[in-house]
């Protein structure tokens, strides 16, 4: 049944999967009941595996362990190990905090960080002005851009911009998304965006009968952004990416 040995993908709806999943099995439980002879006495199964690995997961002591791996038809005995869900430390798998180490500039500071993708959360705390560091941006070119300049034919006074977020264009109105500005319509823009120099934060989720807090962050917390709203209705126009960039 193995695609190397057939040449096809496999399936394991098949009479022949079917077959040698039965063989495996079989297997399976001889060996169990060789592991429980040799230990004398019954061993707790928590899973049994057939598909993409052939074994099972029992409860050892680590004498048992030792023990198991010497029996003939044992390939590998392995400790069960805890693996971390660390999708919010996107700074730490990159290396990030070994260089965070309070010097100018470590942090992003004065760096303007242009993210081109669906807009951007104004209200999200990851582009307010002071973050939860403590840390208060100032604006390194000293003027706003687009719907925050208010100098400029774009400006518009209902999205709110701080000394982070400095700046906010779109290009994609009236074409493929409402006219709703460079305000992010499905929220991959400000994922993207606080990616790379989200603030400090205290962050909250909230699920039905749990709320998990941590402490989140971008690459370049102290950075600054500018947003330019080049993506709609889950779609990047050509056109619009080029005027973006």
């Amino acid at each position: 049944t193995s695609p190397s040995a057939t040449g096809r993908g496999i399936d394991v709806t098949g009479r022949a999967a079917q077959a040698y999943l039965s063989y495996l099995a079989a297997e399976q439980a001889a060996m169990l009941a060789q592991i429980e002879r040799a230990l004398g006495r019954q061993v707790e199964v928590k899973y049994t595996y057939q598909v993409a690995f052939n074994g099972f997961a029992v409860v050892l002591t680590p004498a048992e362990a030792a023990r198991v791996v010497r029996l003939d038809g044992i390939q590998l005995v392995q400790r069960d190990f805890m693996d971390q869900v660390q999708t919010d430390y996107g700074p730490a798998w990159i290396g990030a905090p070994t260089i965070w180490n309070g010097a100018p500039g470590t942090k992003g500071e004065g760096i303007v960080a242009g993210i081109i993708d669906s807009g951007i959360n104004f209200s999200s705390p990851s582009f307010a002005r002071t973050g939860g560091d403590g840390y208060t941006h100032t604006n390194p070119r000293g003027k706003f851009y687009g719907v925050c300049d208010p100098t400029s034919a774009v400006f518009d006074p209902a999205f709110t911009c701080t000394d982070k977020l400095i700046g906010a264009w779109d290009f994609v109105d009236d074409i493929m998304e409402p006219a709703d500005g460079p305000a992010d319509d499905n929220g991959h823009g400000s994922h993207t965006a606080s990616t790379v120099a989200g603030n400090v934060v205290n962050a909250s989720l909230v699920a039905p009968t749990y709320v998990y807090n941590n402490i989140v962050s971008g690459v370049a917390p102290h950075a600054n952004v500018i947003a330019y709203d080049a993506c709609g209705g889950g779609f990047c126009d050509g056109s619009a990416l080029v005027a973006a960039i």
